[in-house]
């Protein structure tokens, strides 16, 4: 994937150098309260390392992902990720990750934003889902903003919401999301 700019944001592909970056998002009790248990140390590097070779699988990797980089600033802020699931070929799964200064901002939804104007129609995509853990209001709120719409419960015993947006519902919601932040 190539890299993506949006008003604010500079997003590029993930590389080896941003390791601190990722272990530090997915150790940190803050960043990861809606997500999971926090990983240790150790398990966030074995992680970042997994992912990384995952990220240049050819032809089409089953993951992607991409710093968040405020343009003004050359402070990374959060990942973005695209999974790939091996069940459905037009479809995939995106969330995102931000630290703590990139938080309740906007930056998120603009990230997921400019990411459903390259994938949905464009990349093989016909729909591209999200989740949210159950009781994290600003998740919700953000995903309601963007136009996803609600669908089943995730798998059995598993606390989280589910997003979906297809081709058809993004391009008529283009024109409304205009502002983001």
């Amino acid at each position: 994937m190539h890299t993506i700019q949006t008003p604010r944001l500079h997003l590029r592909p993930i590389r080896a150098g941003d390791e601190a970056l990722y272990c530090h998002l997915y150790t940190d009790p803050q960043v990861m309260r809606h997500i999971a248990a926090p990983l240790s140390a150790e398990a966030a590097l074995r992680a970042f390392r997994t992912v990384t070779r995952l990220t240049q699988q050819p032809p089409t990797p089953p993951l992607v992902l991409w710093v968040l980089t405020e343009r003004d600033s050359p402070i990374d802020i959060g990942i973005l990720a695209l999974i790939r699931h091996a069940a459905s070929a037009d479809s995939a799964e995106m969330g995102a990750m931000l630290s703590a200064a990139g938080q309740g901002r906007g930056i998120a939804a603009e990230a997921l934003a400019a990411l459903l104007d390259r994938l949905l129609g464009s990349a093989g995509l016909n729909t591209v889902w999200c989740r949210s853990a159950a009781g994290n209001d600003a998740a919700s709120w953000m995903m309601l903003k963007l136009g996803f719409v609600r669908a089943d419960a995730g798998p059995a015993g598993e606390a989280a919401n589910r997003w979906e947006m297809t081709a058809e519902q993004w391009r008529a919601r283009r024109g409304i999301v205009d502002d983001l932040a």
